[in-house]
């Protein structure tokens, strides 16, 4: 598997990868009052079945987004496309914004989206970027998981965030750079 730089030609690819994950695991938001404070948390919790989900991606987004974004990587296995990363980086914020990391269903959870994500971390370090930042529903817990596992830490929600108004949880990677 080697990852590099998307061409034009591999958009279409990309498009047709087959986004949508599978869980019986999910976050859920928990607020309450105490007093004048409004408290709110995450729960793991179990469903009494599993689900299948489309996170809340546009297809016709990817050609925007590789013309206009300053990174999107593709795995490329002998000349066919197995995974992507999209990424852009707002100069303000010196923090890459990862907009999808998508790995076709049959090679998950074999190294493909890390390697995916290395690539990204040291194209941060090199543009000189404070970390990474990824918004994921509250209900993609294999995306929770996978990003804990790769050193992304929770940093916070936006309820009512996608179209389908879907908890957003954001996380982090810090590279220590100031």
């Amino acid at each position: 598997m080697r990852v590099r730089r998307a061409e034009r030609r591999d958009i279409d690819a990309c498009i047709r990868l087959d986004s949508s994950f599978q869980t019986q695991t999910v976050w859920a938001m928990d607020t309450r009052w105490e007093g004048k404070r409004q408290l709110a948390g995450f729960q793991v919790r179990r469903l009494p079945r599993v689900l299948t989900l489309q996170p809340p991606l546009d297809p016709d987004d990817l050609h925007a987004d590789w013309r206009n974004g300053d990174l999107f990587l593709v795995a490329d296995e002998g000349g066919v496309i197995i995974g992507y990363l999209d990424m852009v980086s707002p100069r303000r914020l010196r923090t890459g914004l990862v907009q999808s990391i998508v790995v076709r269903p049959d090679l998950r959870r074999r190294g493909v989206g890390s390697a995916l994500l290395r690539t990204s971390l040291n194209w941060a370090k090199h543009n000189r970027l404070q970390g990474l930042c990824m918004d994921v529903q509250s209900r993609n817990y294999p995306a929770i998981q996978f990003l804990q596992n790769n050193g992304f830490v929770y940093s916070g929600y936006n309820d009512r965030y996608y179209p389908t108004q879907d908890v957003a949880l954001f996380f982090v990677y810090r590279l220590g750079q100031t």
